[in-house]
Order: C-alpha cells, then structure tokens, then sequence
C-alpha cells in the first residue's frame, strides 16, 4: 500500500512539473500574441515582412464565395507605431481584383488593451493589394478557402 502511494504521488508531482514546465512556456507566448478579439477562433502566422512586423489571419473568420471574401486579420509590430502593438482588421476583398476594403480596426497597445476601435463598415479605406504588398500572402490565403 505504501508503495502504491509513494508511486502515485511521485507521478502526479511529475504531471505538476509537466504542466507547469508547459503553462511558463507557452502560455505567455500565447497570450501576448494571440490576446485577440472573441471573435477569433484560429489565429495563423501568414508571414513576417521586411521590418520583422508579423501578419496573422483567423482562418476560421474567412467567409464568403466566388471572386468575394471577408476576414479578421492582424499585425504584430516588432517596434511599436505611435503607441499601437498591434492592429487588428476586419477586411473584405474581391479576389479577382484584388481590392481591400478596411470594415473595422483595432488598435491595442503593449498590454494588449484597446487603445482605439474605428468601424467604418462599407465605407472603410479601398486598398489595391501590389505584388510586393505585405499584404498579399494574407490576402492569397483568404482568396483560397
């Protein structure tokens, strides 16, 4: 019996260590990166561009058909633009022209709290995605679903 006890104690304090060895790892990373709206479901790294600014779609927020799609997006500023982290976007586009219309943007700062919030819905900014645009492998894999 003391036996049984001693080896159920010594393997529950090894899960514990697990879990926390895990938890000090990768919840922090996800939670600074990934601290985005309730609306997200699936954030994925896209790309990185030439200022190390990393862009992310939620996957499971694309929506529509044919040539028209609509998405939540991020980036993630390595170095911070006037106070804002990181931004977050929900964009519609035509695939076949490649026309972004910013719906809604959120600006959050380096504790991940909403700074600003700007919903301009069907009169957001229009963008022509270029071939050289950071854009454009968000865009890409948008258009693909």
């Amino acid at each position: 019996m003391l036996i049984l006890v001693v080896y159920i104690h010594t393997e529950m304090f090894k899960l514990l260590r697990l879990t926390a060895k895990f938890a000090v790892t990768f919840i922090p990373v996800t939670v600074s990166i990934f601290a985005l709206p309730a609306l997200a479901e699936r954030w994925i790294r896209v790309t990185t561009d030439n200022d190390d600014n990393i862009y992310y779609i939620d996957k499971d927020s694309i929506t529509g058909s044919g040539r028209y799609r609509r998405y939540w997006d991020a980036i993630v500023y390595r170095e911070p633009k006037r106070g804002v982290y990181r931004r977050i976007f929900f964009n519609s586009v035509d695939c076949k022209t490649r026309q972004l219309r910013v719906r809604i943007k959120r600006d959050y700062d380096e504790n991940n709290k909403l700074i600003r919030e700007r919903d301009d819905g069907g009169d957001g900014e229009l963008f022509v995605i270029e071939v050289d645009d950071s854009q454009l492998p968000v865009f890409k894999l948008a258009c693909s679903k």
